[in-house]
């Protein structure tokens, strides 16, 4: 039987490599659980199957042990788990917790599906809150409602690094310039140029990057649409192929947009990396070049980085690569390998201008500041008031930040693998930030140049939408989901219905447009009833895109000519938003309501502008009154109830009531972005804004309106 122990037993283990030191390893092969407690109902003991032990939970048991974190920094929590006979709603689980219980973190589950009583599934997780906890505490838990079932858990592993040790050993030139495999991700330090270090050899020409098959390995975390069986190229990235202009120690890729593939699912996104030289590398400049791999038609992003050694004569090395963090609610996998690099030296046309622009794009960037020092300006504010992990479990945090007092505070971009070392260019999927960044105020730049288009209807624009229930259905509504066309009305129930998989795998706009114009029934006169519908932003981005041919009598395209030209390049957003994902086909169409990716500061910048009326030089760039009523500024217009009261939906922009939140008498509006998977930027009255980028299905941001109320109290406003 299980036994109960007073007190908590750490396993030390001898020092491993600086980069991953064991704190804490439990594999119950003694036959006993020692240091660790049982609480809950429902058995907890050790059992035996062939030669291992693994540790058997049953109903509502839980088993708790801890550690000390005080000297560590990237804390990573690990574990095996299997089960048996879970149902529909049971789950196993281990997490970690950095206030004594207070607040958990998940580090992983194992769900029904997964459930053969024999399979033991690696769950994983980095939790920065455990670095100088005392005590960092480990629960595991079963939330089973059948007596039958069971949750075994094994190999409960707790590693981080000393918060003293010199940590970084970078790939050597003999690993580099040799055949050997990557044999597991690094931590991405390796990545970075060490402190005081001189810059690389100029470096002006084009790169190819092709990945070696068998030279790496994966590691899939989660594969909810079971991506993995039925695409054998998953964890084996396209060649890829971009100019490169050096400035001084940065390197500036020639194209920043996603790059189309013929990849079943993979495109790049290559972004500014740097170049520097060390002194054990022989005359070699070494490049680092952080990356995404974006899921082709889809939004879906994996971070990762590269790097290869190069000479000015254009010999190169292999370049070592890794994937190793994403924002993905559905699909989370670690990748791994190598690549030839082969660099062509033929300069590129128009570097200067590339020079040029990005050194722009650079100073004019929001100061950052960790969000650590937010409270040296705001005495009264709490760091952890933001990104809170009470509200977004850090392993499924990719970015956050705050802006407030003209500073962008920034958290860290933690991967599973340590913090991304260029956290300023890592790549952020919109989602559905999309909906209101080209759906909402694409639309609010049509009407301001051609009043009434907002009025037009969809059957008149769209020629696959010639039906009836689209006849009386505006633009306007379409941006609105108020179309009346809908199956179910509770939220996202059409949205992840059975009918949605063939509308986002369409690679052609007249496909999409056609599924779109059929897919869902008339159920109530248009501008009623607000139902969460993908569809119907891009239908109105298909009636936009007809609208602007007709006006401009040419071929005109809707995210170009209304979205990047009048808006991006004049407040100064990154070259990553120069392009949306379009459709495959000739036409081209741009998605609208899902598909852009940007940067953090980006974030910030698209929402200073917005806040502040979406103005270029005093003069209005989209039509006030729309977005007015969009900021929740117009009380007697706020839009349709998506889901509460407190809760509206108006012109592509969320709206929430957060007097309840932050404790005030009358209404206190916040308009807010909204993605799929748990991304959010919100817009206070009194000038802060949040804004978090994550994938665990987590909408929350209460504690942000706290902090933000303690800035300046908004009650009133």
């Amino acid at each position: 039987m299980f036994r109960i122990v007073i007190g908590f037993l750490v396993f030390l283990l001898p020092t491993a490599p600086a980069s991953a030191e064991q704190i804490l390893l439990a594999d119950f092969q003694s036959g006993t659980a020692a240091g660790w407690i049982a609480r809950g109902s429902g058995d907890v003991r050790v059992t035996q199957y062939q030669s291992n032990y693994s540790l058997r939970l049953q109903s509502r048991a839980e088993a708790l042990t801890a550690f000390r974190g005080t000297d560590k920094v990237n804390i990573a929590v690990s574990a095996q788990i299997a089960a048996q006979g879970l149902g529909p709603r049971d789950a196993c689980l281990v997490e970690a917790s950095a206030d004594k219980g207070l607040n958990w973190f998940e580090i992983g589950r194992v769900e029904k599906g997964q459930d053969d009583a024999v399979t033991f599934y690696n769950r994983r997780a980095i939790v920065p809150a455990l670095a100088g906890a005392d005590p960092a505490y480990i629960r595991l838990r079963a939330e089973l409602n059948n007596t039958d079932a069971a949750c075994w858990f094994d190999t409960i592993l707790a590693d981080g690094r000393a918060e003293s040790a010199e940590t970084r050993t970078p790939f050597s030139p003999a690993f580099l310039l040799g055949n050997d495999k990557l044999n597991s991700p690094r931590d991405l330090s390796v990545f970075a140029p060490p402190a005081r270090v001189a810059s690389g050899a100029s470096l002006n020409g084009t790169i190819k990057i092709t990945p070696i098959g068998g030279s790496g390995g994966s590691h899939i975390l989660v594969d909810r649409a079971n991506y993995a069986p039925k695409s054998p190229n998953l964890v084996k990235p396209p060649l890829v192929e971009i100019g490169m202009i050096s400035d001084g120690a940065t390197l500036i890729p020639a194209f920043r947009s996603p790059i189309k593939s013929d990849h079943q699912d993979w495109e790049w996104i290559i972004s500014p990396g740097t170049s520097w030289t060390e002194p054990d590398d022989a005359g070699w400049s070494r490049a680092a070049i952080p990356f995404a791999l974006q899921e082709r038609n889809a939004n879906c992003t994996h971070n990762g980085m590269l790097t290869f050694l190069y000479r000015a004569d254009g010999s190169t090395s292999r370049a070592a690569w890794e994937v190793v963090g994403e924002t993905c609610a559905y699909l989370k996998l670690d990748m791994w390998g190598m690549a030839t690099v082969d660099l062509n030296t033929e300069p590129l046309k128009h570097a200067d201008l590339l020079v040029k622009a990005h050194r722009v794009e650079v100073a004019s960037r929001v100061l950052t500041r960790p969000i650590a020092e937010i409270g040296s300006i705001f005495p009264g504010v709490s760091p952890i008031q933001f990104g809170s992990a009470s509200e977004i479990n850090p392993a499924n945090m990719t970015a956050f930040g705050v802006f407030a007092g003209g500073i962008h505070w920034v958290g860290e971009c933690m991967t599973r693998y340590g913090a991304y070392p260029f956290c300023d260019v890592l790549a952020l999927p919109s989602y559905s930030l999309a909906k209101s960044m080209v759906g909402g105020l694409g639309l609010m730049r049509l009407e301001l140049l051609y009043p009434g288009s907002s009025e037009e209807f969809i059957s008149s624009n769209v020629r696959w939408c010639g039906a009836s229930k689209w006849t009386d259905v505006t633009l306007s509504q379409a941006l609105n989901m108020t179309t009346g066309n809908y199956d179910k009305l509770g939220y996202d129930l059409d949205e992840s219905g059975e009918k949605m998989p063939e509308f986002f795998a369409a690679d052609s706009r007249d496909e999409r447009a056609h599924l779109a114009c059929a897919m869902f029934p008339r159920q109530a006169v248009p501008g009623t009833q607000w139902v969460y519908h993908t569809i119907d932003t891009y239908l109105l981005g298909v009636a936009m895109q007809n609208i602007l041919k007709r006006r401009k009598g040419t071929e005109a395209d809707i995210y170009s000519e209304l979205i990047v030209d009048p808006i991006w390049r004049k407040i100064g957003l990154s070259p990553v938003l120069e392009d949306t994902k379009r459709s495959y086909d000739d036409a081209r169409q741009p998605f609208v309501g899902w598909g852009l990716t940007m940067h953090r500061d980006d974030a910030v910048r698209f929402a200073q502008f917005v806040a502040g009326g979406a103005l270029e030089n005093g003069k209005a760039v989209v039509d006030p009154k729309m977005l007015a009523a969009a900021l929740q500024r117009n009380p007697a217009n706020r839009g349709a109830e998506a889901g509460s009261p407190d809760q509206r939906y108006k012109n592509g922009f969320w709206g929430w009531n957060i007097s309840r939140a932050i404790n005030c008498r009358s209404a206190v509006w916040v308009p807010f972005l909204s993605g799929f998977g748990g991304i959010s930027i919100a817009m206070f009255p009194n000038g802060v804004i949040y804004y978090y980028f994550s994938d665990g299905h987590e909408y929350a941001w209460r504690q942000a309106a706290l902090g933000a109320n303690a800035i300046t109290p908004m009650c009133g406003k």
